[in-house]
Order: C-alpha cells, then structure tokens, then sequence
C-alpha cells in the first residue's frame, strides 16, 4: 500500500499488530527525507508502556535501531557507515535486519526508483554489528506498527520527509510482510 506523504508535525499512519513471536526481523522502507533534523522516525512499536522496536535515522544521517529483549533490555545500536545513500530529497529504500540466532544487525539501502526490490538489490551499509554479543530476543508487543513517528512522541520526532511503503516481517528475506 502506498501512503503519501505525511502532512504536518505529528503526522503519522499505523496498522494493528499480528506478529506474535519474533524469531527475527527485518524491517524495509522507501522514504524521501527532507531535512535531517533530530530523530526521524521510520517504523517503530514503541510506546513508554510497550517497546519492541524503532527504525530511525538521525541528524547525522545514520540508520539506527533500538530493540528491546524479551526481558526488558534495551539494545540500541547505529550503522557504522557515516550516513546512507540516498541525498535529501532522494527517494531511497532502507532496511535492518535481525538475527535473533546471532545477534547480528544488518543495515542495508537500496535504488528508491524500484518499486519493490529484490533482495538482492540491497546492498549493506556499514559493517555487521552485534550490540547483545551473541543470540538475543524481540519483546512481543501487542501495540500498532506506528510509521512516521514515535508513539510516545508524535509531535516531537516525526519523519521530515515521506514514507511511501514500510514493510516489517518477522523473518530475514521473507516474502510476506
């Protein structure tokens, strides 16, 4: 589905949780930012009473995530690449992925002129980094896919840019969202 662009400070779309386990994630978004300015929030499920996870870039221009385990820890972790590709105003598709198995976080960019890339289209950003050191876990919540801002903080932290498509699933190079 395709949602335009998001009109305002506070602006921002969500759809109601399915997911009731994460053996691993992988998150993708096709987005077009505008400025970077703060915390640009992409995709997220986390709100101060439930955090599973955040995908957002920063003012610097990284890919960042924040996960929490199923015992409450929070993990947070940034690309190692200085920035992404994809210039401001440059549409462009950006992804993480997860391996609960191992702990590795992949963050990834691909052409935003493809409608719907392949895997491999993407090509990584940075490094493989591990911030659990080993095999980790995704808190299960029961809140909405929130896209465009965090839920805790609509007016504080929305996307300056567009999310044209966001994707989450709970399995690396899966094929039903």
């Amino acid at each position: 589905t395709q949602f335009g662009e998001l009109q305002a400070a506070g602006d921002y779309f969500s759809t109601p949780n399915v997911v009731t386990t994460w053996g691993e994630l992988d998150l993708r978004a096709r987005i077009t930012k505008n400025l970077l300015s703060n915390a640009s929030f992409v995709i997220c499920k986390d709100t101060l009473s439930q955090r599973s996870f955040s995908l957002y870039y920063y003012s610097s221009g990284r890919l960042y995530l924040d996960y929490w385990e199923t015992d409450g820890t929070y993990r947070g972790i940034g690309s190692t690449a200085s920035t992404f590709a994809g210039a401001v105003g440059e549409i462009v598709w950006v992804r993480v992925t997860l391996d609960t198995a191992t702990g590795d976080v992949k963050f990834y960019t691909a052409d935003g002129n493809l409608e719907a890339p392949a895997i491999s289209d993407y090509v990584q950003n940075g490094t493989t980094v591990n911030p659990a050191g080993g095999a980790t876990s995704i808190k299960v919540s029961t809140i909405p896919y929130l896209v465009g801002a965090l839920g805790f903080s609509t007016s504080s932290y929305p996307i300056d840019g567009d999310i044209y498509r966001a994707q989450v699933y709970n399995e690396i190079d899966g094929t039903t969202p």
